[in-house]
C-alpha cells in the first residue's frame, strides 16, 4: 500500500466534495493521525493508514 497514492486520492475526494480535513475526521470518525503522517514524513515514512481508517473514509465518500 503506497501512502502517497492513498493520501492523494483522499485529497482528491475531499476537493471534489468540498470537505475539510476536520469535517472528514469528524464525519468519517477517523483519527487526525492520517494527516499527521504527512507532517512527520521522515519519522513515519513507512506507516500507512490502517485498513479500517481507509474503509471508513471510503464509506463516507461512497467509493470502493
Amino acid at each position: 500500500m503506497d501512502k502517497k497514492i492513498i493520501l492523494a486520492r483522499i485529497d482528491d475526494l475531499m476537493k471534489e466534495k468540498g470537505i475539510t480535513k476536520y469535517a472528514l475526521k469528524e464525519n468519517a470518525e477517523v483519527s487526525s493521525t492520517i494527516y499527521q503522517w504527512r507532517k512527520n514524513a521522515t519519522r513515519d515514512k513507512d506507516r500507512t493508514p490502517s485498513l479500517r481508517s481507509i474503509e471508513k473514509i471510503c464509506e463516507f465518500f461512497g467509493v470502493s
